[in-house]
């Protein structure tokens, strides 16, 4: 240390670590508080000013008790006088009010009560065609077994995980075992996603922090490091966690992923300053160690963080609002997490003096890099590349090409029940009861008769009852309920001028009934008309080739006869599918955008930092190497990826990226240096290959923990975080030297040495101008 120079840490170390201890019990509460937050609902997804959310909450505005929980259970049959008991249990004040007075259940549909209903309406149907009516929505296709359809307000979505308790209480009471109940519907998902991400948490926050301290001890050896290590990760997770928190956003399945993220970028970077300070304490002592060690380890730590951090800030490439929130808040964690480490772990390390000069062994060193010799492994294989770059260049650039057409083939998924593993209690449940109810999941086809419309109340029943017909034809869908299932559609002409006025009026009364059960209703210059199709939620359907097909059908229905149905009809097709299926089309459109946009970057940043373009080129064929080769595989091999695996591809550039840049910048020291080609490429292997494999090792391996999640997003997200690291670091230990080692390493060379060159030569030209002017 230089006299003069400040030694920061030396004087304030005492202070800021003891601030640090004293905060961080409120940022451990802030960060729980942040966790408590946990929800999952879909249409938080998308942006308002999408077209298929706006819809959907037009609709909800109109129909709001549209999201339903469907209850049933073995033995739950028509003749069951259990269904009747529950549904008067569930609407008792004691289950159906919520504080204020506001209803959990505001309605509950029962196959039993919807037969009574049909048989009093039709007087001229048999029982057992009015149970077809309801084949395919409140029937089964066995024609027995039936379920109760509860819908659950707003208030009620918001309590969900009480108002599920509820329901099952209900169920119960009723005389329903446990063991005998079948719940599903969106909102049972929605809370299965809470507790299974919940509990993923904990458990791969657990294996995480095992993981971490064993390869943490297996480097450092020391126990008070290991502790300021493993208290720096815990403050920068906590500290993400208290910024989410305090900007009052919601804690959600994908934002899970942060924390171990977080805490494993910054456990890397600890282990990297101890290793600075410890270097520092071996050649200098312990005075003013912490002081140098940041001195030289502020940058590249600057240079790590900065490119994780774009490669977070890329995944908002979308415009799915749960990626968006978790690029962000992972990039403000990672920023925060840079200040932990050149702030408070250096002031930690200078006020408790782990080390003493002592008590280090001297070891070794390669004289150029200051590291410790590299095992006979590593030169060899440095050596090798070195002399014959072109064949591994070659290799590796063909299975480079080869993976593009397999990221073409990649297949994305963003259907719920996939999410979760197929012997998950939730699967099980959903087979059970698509299999004896049939589809569940909602498809909306909302027809819209304006007040210009000269169709009257028989013709419009006649049209709903055609295009259920029509719709329930397709291969994709199941049945269907609207308010044809409820009212009869009578033949004029059968009928004398007095029948037929006794006849409207029983109409217009089935028709106020059917607004209360939320098939009609209301709306300003026109009266809608609901048609709930049900899809299957256990298998992949293309949503907008079925909207499709259902607005097709829907057209050829009114040119059948323009004459009878004339002007004023329309059709909105709306649900939680198609705002799933829009998630996911922007899921694909945000990997794209993001890579491409995080590459751009980055190579623009590497090319103005070296000064040539040449290093921008070479950036790209080693950055875009796992990439390509991770999802090229993927693609070629049909396995289908969801939301969390979209996020690692940007997610991994960033964090790799890093690796390049230090071996690019030794490479250009080297030749500095006056360093022949190979030379320089041996001096930046030499200087790279332990950084490169350790902090891997460490970041795929906690990364790794995230396998052991139930909820499959989570899982993927780590899966495909440990094959890009992994082939990330094959590209930066092969591709990357060989590459440097022919052509491309020649120009980028020879570009560093006449940028020397011309340096040398301003530097001459002032010193002559200095001693001219002297």
């Amino acid at each position: 240390m230089k006299s003069g120079q400040s030694l920061f840490y030396e004087r304030h170390g005492g202070r800021v670590t003891l601030l640090g201890f004293l905060l961080l019990p409120f940022l451990v509460w802030a960060a729980l508080k942040a966790v408590a937050t946990n929800s999952n609902e879909v249409k938080d997804w998308l942006p308002a000013d999408y077209v298929e959310t706006d819809e959907l909450e037009w609709f909800r505005s109109h129909f709001p008790n549209d999201e339903f929980v469907a209850v049933t259970w073995e033995g739950c049959t028509l003749d069951d006088p259990r269904l009747d008991k529950f549904a008067d249990i569930v609407q008792r004040p004691e289950h159906n009010t919520l504080p204020g007075g506001r209803e959990r259940f505001p309605r509950v549909v029962t196959g039993r009560s919807s037969l009574r209903e049909i048989l009093d309406a039709f007087s001229d149907l048999s029982r057992d065609e009015a149970i077809l009516k309801l084949k395919g929505s409140l029937v089964g296709p066995d024609l027995k077994q039936t379920c109760a359809i509860v819908s659950m307000s707003e208030a009620g979505r918001q309590d969900v995980h009480n108002s599920l308790a509820l329901v099952r209480q209900a169920a119960a009471e009723a005389g329903v075992s446990k063991s005998d109940l079948r719940v599903g519907g969106t909102p049972v998902v929605n809370a299965s996603i809470d507790r299974v991400s919940a509990s993923s948490l904990l458990r791969v926050t657990l294996a995480c922090t095992v993981v971490v301290t064993i390869i943490a001890w297996s480097l450092i050896r020391n126990l008070r490091v290991m502790f300021l290590i493993l208290v720096t990760g815990l403050y920068a997770a906590a500290i993400s966690l208290a910024v989410l928190w305090l900007t009052g956003t919601s804690m959600n399945a994908i934002l899970i992923t942060m924390i171990p993220l977080v805490y494993v970028a910054a456990t890397s970077g600890a282990i990297h300053v101890s290793n600075y300070y410890m270097e520092s304490v071996r050649e200098g002592g312990t005075v003013g160690a912490a002081d140098r060690a940041i001195a030289h380890a502020w940058v590249p730590l600057g240079l790590a963080t900065a490119t994780t951090a774009a490669g977070l800030i890329s995944v908002c490439y979308t415009d799915l609002v749960l990626i968006r929130t978790f690029g962000i808040y992972s990039a403000i964690g990672v920023a925060l997490s840079w200040v932990v480490l050149v702030l408070w772990l250096p002031s930690a390390l200078a006020a408790w003096r782990p080390y003493r000069s002592e008590q280090l062994e001297v070891t070794e060193t390669e004289s150029e890099t200051g590291e410790a010799p590299l095992p006979r492994f590593w030169q060899w294989l440095g050596s090798v590349i070195s002399l014959k770059p072109a064949g591994f260049a070659i290799v590796c650039l063909a299975i480079w090409l080869g993976s593009m057409p397999g990221l073409w083939n990649v297949k994305v998924s963003i259907d719920f029940l996939k999410e979760f593993r197929p012997q998950s209690e939730l699967v099980q449940t959903y087979v059970w009861l698509e299999n004896k109810l049939g589809p569940l999941m909602p498809l909306e086809v909302i027809v819209r008769f304006d007040e210009d419309s000269p169709l009257a109340m028989q013709q419009r029943l006649r049209l709903a009852e055609r295009l259920q017909a029509r719709f329930e034809s397709l291969e994709e869908t199941g049945g269907t309920i609207s308010p044809a299932t409820f009212i009869p559609d009578v033949n004029d002409s059968d009928i004398g001028w007095l029948q037929r006025g006794f006849r409207n009026k029983r109409i217009e009364a089935e028709r106020d009934r059917v607004i209360r059960n939320g098939y009609i209703a209301e709306a300003k210059g026109e009266e809608l008309w609901r048609i709930s199709v049900r899809v299957t939620g256990l298998r992949e359907i293309n949503y907008a080739h079925l909207v499709d097909r259902l607005k097709r059908e829907f057209h050829e229905e009114l040119a059948s006869n323009p004459e009878l149905y004339g002007q004023g009809v329309s059709a909105t097709y709306t649900g939680v599918a198609p705002v799933l299926f829009r998630a996911r089309q922007s899921m694909v459109d945000g990997l794209f955008w993001g890579i491409m946009a995080d590459l751009l970057l980055i190579m623009v940043t590497i090319g103005v930092l070296m000064r040539h373009w040449s290093s921008g080129i070479l950036m790209m064929f080693v950055s875009l190497f796992p990439t390509f080769v991770v999802l090229g595989f993927v693609g070629w091999t049909g396995i289908e990826i969801d939301i969390g695996a979209i996020m690692a591809p940007c997610v991994a550039l960033g964090v790799t990226v890093d690796d390049v840049v230090h071996f690019l910048l030794w490479f250009r020291t080297g030749v500095q240096r006056g360093m022949s080609q190979r030379d320089a490429v041996m001096l930046a292997y030499r200087a790279s290959v332990r950084p490169m494999y350790q902090s891997c090792a460490l970041l795929g391996m906690g990364m790794g923990c995230l396998i052991i999640s139930e909820f499959l997003p989570i899982l993927q997200f780590g899966m495909i975080m440990v094959a890009m690291l992994a082939t990330g670091l094959v590209g930066n230990l092969i591709f990357l030297p060989a590459l440097l080692s022919g052509p491309l390493g020649r120009i980028i060379a020879t570009a560093a040495q006449r940028r020397q060159a011309r340096s040398a030569s301003v530097r001459a030209t002032n010193a002559a101008k200095t001693l001219t002017s002297a």
